[in-house]
């Protein structure tokens, strides 16, 4: 995949017109969630999710994110090679990496493949 910008919206009820911005960047990397498993004592499992599936956009351009006013809920981008658009709903998450924006995806809106 090649992914070169991503552009971060905001939707909201009603007839509204939804906030968004198009960020430049050097790439999109998918980082899997993180789980935690809990064996009772009767031998049952609970699986505790300690970090939602989550993409990395790396070398980002923070100037233009620190221009948004607005939080940001879907995350859309398309891949330079395929020509394939992906889109997620989801968060903005707090991230240590210096160029580097974090968004925690709750479910897929468009991938390839996806029926509509």
């Amino acid at each position: 995949m090649r992914i070169r910008e991503v552009t971060l919206r905001a939707d909201y009820m009603g007839h509204v017109q939804s906030d968004q911005i198009t960020i430049r960047c050097h790439s999109v990397v998918e980082l899997p969630a993180v789980h935690e498993d809990a064996k009772s004592a009767d031998g049952s499992v609970m699986r505790t999710v300690l970090e939602h599936t989550s993409l990395l956009i790396q070398g980002a351009d923070i100037d233009q994110m620190a221009k948004i006013s607005w939080v940001p809920n879907r995350i859309c981008f398309r891949d330079a090679i395929s020509n394939s658009e992906y889109e997620f709903a989801g968060s903005l998450s707090d991230t240590d990496e210096q160029d580097t924006i974090k968004f925690a995806i709750d479910y897929p809106i468009t991938t390839p493949g996806m029926s509509h």
